[in-house]
């Protein structure tokens, strides 16, 4: 059979088929208005330090971006369901997210108007701490894919494709063990960054007095959201990343076959 024959065969299999990339539009609605509040949020609150203008800014471009990559996807994808195609879109799904319950700690410490050693005593500890617990996460995901032979439960093989069942696979994955960012590695924030967070407070007082803005807001978000960032960007990022995108482009590469997202 030629490969237009083959091509032809899945076009007609994939028509009739309804998946979560039908949906997308939606996704991408939804990514516009929490973005938008995002962005929102950070305008209004580094109005008040009338200092950088990035932040707003970045979280609009982004919030844009994403949406727009959102659609292209939708359009591009829709009868073929490529599995890294929809991955790539899903990781941008996660973006509003991630800019509306884990980014203040970022955002803060980098773009408002604190001493330069406050932002350096913060934000190295936790990018580092974020590429640490990404790379765990992603560690733990290639241990499990190996020792629980997922690839033979997630991935179903058919004679011209693989097909990876969205709902059934994606909740077999949700069930796998993780670890919790929110027990041992929060506790271990507060007793390491909470005197950190205490010092900066007690000792840029009158900084905070002379530059204005909601300053105690940021820094109570700033230390809540750093958890839920690890936790968007481990369990959600990492997963989709390795399930979706990885792991698809390993076996298209090994097998010659087109891995597809179904319902």
């Amino acid at each position: 059979m030629s490969n237009h024959q083959i091509d032809g065969h899945q076009d007609q299999g994939l028509k009739s088929i309804r998946t979560r990339i039908d949906d997308h539009p939606l996704v991408a609605g939804l990514n516009l208005l929490l973005g938008g509040i995002g962005t929102f949020l950070y305008y209004a609150g580094f109005s008040d330090f009338r200092s950088s203008t990035l932040p707003w800014k970045i979280s609009g471009a982004l919030t844009l971006g994403t949406t727009g990559a959102i659609m292209l996807q939708y359009v591009l994808n829709r009868r073929r369901r490529r599995l890294v195609w929809e991955g790539c879109a899903a990781l941008c799904g996660l973006m509003p997210g991630w800019l509306m319950m884990g980014s203040c700690w970022f955002f803060y410490f980098l773009f408002a108007p604190i001493a330069t050693w406050a932002r350096i005593v913060v934000l190295v500890p936790c990018l580092f701490g974020t590429a640490y617990w990404l790379r765990v996460v992603w560690k733990d995901y290639a241990r499990d894919f190996a020792t629980l032979a997922l690839r033979e439960k997630l991935y179903k093989f058919e004679p011209y494709q693989i097909v990876y069942p969205g709902g059934a696979s994606d909740m077999a994955v949700a069930m796998l063990k993780q670890r919790n960012p929110f027990t041992r590695l929060h506790l271990w924030a507060v007793t390491a960054l909470g005197p950190i967070f205490t010092g900066i407070a007690m000792s840029s007082v009158e900084h905070f007095q002379s530059s204005g803005g909601p300053h105690a807001v940021f820094l109570i978000l700033s230390f809540f959201s750093f958890p839920m960032s690890l936790w968007i960007l481990g369990y959600l990022g990492v997963r989709t990343a390795f399930f979706h995108v990885f792991i698809p482009l390993k076996l298209e590469r090994e097998t010659g076959k087109k891995v597809i997202f179904g319902p």
